[in-house]
Protein backbone atom coordinates (compact mmCIF):
# COMPACT_ATOMS: atom_id res chain seq x y z
CA UNK A 1 0.00 0.00 0.00
CA UNK A 2 1.38 2.92 -0.77
CA UNK A 3 -0.15 5.13 1.70
CA UNK A 4 1.98 3.77 4.38
CA UNK A 5 5.25 5.03 2.37
CA UNK A 6 4.28 8.32 2.89
CA UNK A 7 5.92 8.68 6.20
CA UNK A 8 7.25 11.94 7.76
CA UNK A 9 10.77 10.60 7.04
CA UNK A 10 10.79 10.20 3.20
CA UNK A 11 9.15 14.68 3.36
CA UNK A 12 11.95 14.96 5.23
CA UNK A 13 14.53 13.31 2.38
CA UNK A 14 11.75 14.64 -0.16
CA UNK A 15 12.46 18.61 1.61
CA UNK A 16 16.31 17.89 1.56
CA UNK A 17 16.21 16.54 -1.81
CA UNK A 18 14.37 19.52 -3.56
CA UNK A 19 16.16 22.00 -1.22
CA UNK A 20 12.09 23.27 0.61
CA UNK A 21 9.83 22.53 2.98
CA UNK A 22 6.49 21.44 3.62
CA UNK A 23 3.43 22.40 5.27
CA UNK A 24 1.45 19.63 7.25
CA UNK A 25 -1.66 20.26 3.73
CA UNK A 26 1.55 19.69 1.59
CA UNK A 27 2.63 16.54 3.31
CA UNK A 28 -1.24 16.05 3.56
CA UNK A 29 -1.71 16.23 -0.53
CA UNK A 30 1.03 13.45 -0.26
CA UNK A 31 -0.82 11.02 1.29
CA UNK A 32 -4.12 11.77 -0.62
CA UNK A 33 -2.64 11.16 -3.52
CA UNK A 34 -1.08 7.84 -2.33
CA UNK A 35 -4.59 6.69 -0.56
CA UNK A 36 -6.19 7.53 -4.21
CA UNK A 37 -3.57 5.41 -6.10
CA UNK A 38 -4.27 2.51 -3.12
CA UNK A 39 -8.01 2.83 -4.06
CA UNK A 40 -7.41 1.93 -7.79
CA UNK A 41 -4.62 -0.48 -6.83
CA UNK A 42 -2.13 0.88 -8.60
CA UNK A 43 1.09 -0.88 -7.84
CA UNK A 44 3.83 0.59 -9.99
CA UNK A 45 6.05 3.21 -7.84
CA UNK A 46 7.21 5.12 -11.23
CA UNK A 47 3.36 5.92 -11.70
CA UNK A 48 3.05 7.67 -8.10
CA UNK A 49 6.59 8.97 -9.00
CA UNK A 50 5.52 10.44 -11.68
CA UNK A 51 2.03 11.97 -10.20
CA UNK A 52 3.96 13.50 -7.24
CA UNK A 53 6.01 15.20 -9.63
CA UNK A 54 3.34 16.48 -11.83
CA UNK A 55 1.61 17.94 -8.37
CA UNK A 56 4.81 19.44 -7.65
CA UNK A 57 5.05 21.11 -10.79
CA UNK A 58 1.51 22.03 -11.02
CA UNK A 59 1.15 23.51 -7.19
CA UNK A 60 4.02 22.43 -5.33
CA UNK A 61 1.38 20.37 -3.23
CA UNK A 62 -0.74 23.30 -2.12
CA UNK A 63 -4.30 23.38 -3.70
CA UNK A 64 -4.03 26.70 -4.91
CA UNK A 65 -5.94 28.59 -7.36
CA UNK A 66 -3.83 29.13 -10.76
CA UNK A 67 -1.37 32.07 -10.37
CA UNK A 68 -2.06 34.96 -13.27
CA UNK A 69 1.16 34.87 -15.26
CA UNK A 70 2.37 38.37 -16.37
CA UNK A 71 1.75 40.18 -19.38
CA UNK A 72 3.82 39.14 -22.71
CA UNK A 73 4.77 36.28 -21.60
CA UNK A 74 4.12 32.97 -23.04
CA UNK A 75 2.10 31.58 -20.10
CA UNK A 76 -0.07 34.90 -19.90
CA UNK A 77 -1.38 33.79 -23.44
CA UNK A 78 -2.01 30.29 -23.23
CA UNK A 79 -4.02 31.97 -19.84
CA UNK A 80 -5.89 34.76 -22.10
CA UNK A 81 -7.61 31.53 -23.86
CA UNK A 82 -9.79 30.52 -20.87
CA UNK A 83 -8.89 32.80 -17.67
CA UNK A 84 -12.16 35.16 -18.99
CA UNK A 85 -13.91 32.06 -18.26
CA UNK A 86 -13.47 31.65 -14.51
CA UNK A 87 -12.43 28.11 -15.14
CA UNK A 88 -8.68 29.20 -14.94
CA UNK A 89 -6.55 26.18 -13.04
CA UNK A 90 -7.13 24.88 -9.85
CA UNK A 91 -6.33 22.36 -7.42
CA UNK A 92 -3.37 19.87 -7.43
CA UNK A 93 -3.92 19.31 -11.45
CA UNK A 94 -4.74 23.20 -11.98
CA UNK A 95 -8.00 21.79 -13.73
CA UNK A 96 -8.57 24.50 -16.71
CA UNK A 97 -11.90 24.92 -19.27
CA UNK A 98 -15.38 24.48 -17.95
CA UNK A 99 -15.67 21.20 -20.55
CA UNK A 100 -12.75 20.01 -17.86
CA UNK A 101 -14.75 20.59 -14.83
CA UNK A 102 -17.97 19.55 -16.10
CA UNK A 103 -16.31 16.11 -17.31
CA UNK A 104 -15.03 15.34 -13.48
CA UNK A 105 -18.02 16.62 -12.21
CA UNK A 106 -19.97 12.45 -12.23
CA UNK A 107 -16.05 11.42 -10.89
CA UNK A 108 -16.26 13.83 -7.60
CA UNK A 109 -20.26 13.64 -6.92
CA UNK A 110 -20.40 17.24 -7.38
CA UNK A 111 -21.08 20.23 -9.90
CA UNK A 112 -17.75 21.77 -10.80
CA UNK A 113 -19.81 23.98 -13.30
CA UNK A 114 -21.93 25.91 -10.53
CA UNK A 115 -19.02 25.25 -8.04
CA UNK A 116 -15.43 25.26 -9.54
CA UNK A 117 -13.67 26.26 -6.03
CA UNK A 118 -14.60 22.84 -4.35
CA UNK A 119 -11.55 21.78 -7.09
CA UNK A 120 -9.83 23.33 -4.20
CA UNK A 121 -11.22 20.66 -1.45
CA UNK A 122 -7.59 18.61 -1.19
CA UNK A 123 -9.84 14.88 -1.43
CA UNK A 124 -11.59 15.86 -5.04
CA UNK A 125 -8.33 17.64 -6.08
CA UNK A 126 -6.18 14.14 -5.36
CA UNK A 127 -8.95 12.31 -7.11
CA UNK A 128 -9.14 14.65 -9.96
CA UNK A 129 -5.34 14.49 -10.58
CA UNK A 130 -4.86 10.31 -9.89
CA UNK A 131 -8.20 9.51 -11.74
CA UNK A 132 -8.08 11.79 -14.46
CA UNK A 133 -4.09 10.60 -15.20
CA UNK A 134 -5.14 6.89 -14.76
CA UNK A 135 -8.27 6.84 -16.66
CA UNK A 136 -6.81 9.51 -19.42
CA UNK A 137 -9.58 12.33 -18.84
CA UNK A 138 -7.05 14.82 -19.33
CA UNK A 139 -5.86 14.45 -22.93
CA UNK A 140 -6.58 10.83 -23.79
CA UNK A 141 -3.65 9.41 -22.62
CA UNK A 142 -3.50 7.58 -19.64
CA UNK A 143 -0.20 6.81 -17.18
CA UNK A 144 0.06 3.16 -18.95
CA UNK A 145 0.83 4.39 -22.26
CA UNK A 146 4.15 5.56 -21.14
CA UNK A 147 4.80 3.26 -18.22
CA UNK A 148 5.64 0.21 -19.57
CA UNK A 149 7.43 -2.84 -18.06
CA UNK A 150 10.35 -2.16 -20.28
CA UNK A 151 10.70 1.34 -19.50
CA UNK A 152 9.20 4.87 -18.91
CA UNK A 153 9.12 7.16 -21.11
CA UNK A 154 8.96 10.26 -18.55
CA UNK A 155 9.16 13.31 -21.14
CA UNK A 156 6.42 11.93 -23.35
CA UNK A 157 4.32 11.24 -20.17
CA UNK A 158 3.81 14.93 -19.67
CA UNK A 159 1.00 14.47 -22.54
CA UNK A 160 -0.97 12.67 -20.04
CA UNK A 161 -1.72 16.66 -18.92
CA UNK A 162 -0.45 18.42 -20.75
CA UNK A 163 1.28 18.38 -24.00
CA UNK A 164 4.37 18.86 -23.70
CA UNK A 165 4.80 22.04 -21.21
CA UNK A 166 7.61 21.83 -19.26
CA UNK A 167 7.80 18.02 -19.85
CA UNK A 168 11.56 18.08 -18.84
CA UNK A 169 10.90 19.71 -15.55
CA UNK A 170 8.19 17.45 -14.47
CA UNK A 171 9.88 14.43 -15.70
CA UNK A 172 13.02 14.88 -13.87
CA UNK A 173 10.85 15.91 -10.62
CA UNK A 174 9.47 12.71 -10.74
CA UNK A 175 12.92 10.80 -10.89
CA UNK A 176 13.89 12.37 -7.91
CA UNK A 177 10.53 11.30 -6.51
CA UNK A 178 11.00 7.44 -7.41
CA UNK A 179 14.97 7.53 -6.00
CA UNK A 180 13.18 8.74 -2.89
CA UNK A 181 10.74 5.85 -3.22
CA UNK A 182 12.35 2.93 -4.53
CA UNK A 183 14.58 1.77 -1.14
CA UNK A 184 10.66 1.85 0.57
CA UNK A 185 8.99 -0.05 -2.02
CA UNK A 186 9.79 -4.02 -2.35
Amino acid sequence: MFHELITDELLAAFCAEFKTTLTKAQGDAWRLIATEFDALAIKDVRMLAYVLGTCWHECRFRSIREIRALPGTSVFQMQEKYWHTGYYGRGYSQLTWKKNYAKFSPLVGRDLVKHPDDVLLPEIGAKILVQGMWFGMFSGKKLKDYFLPQGVEWIKARRIVNGNFQADRVATSAKRILDLLTPLHP
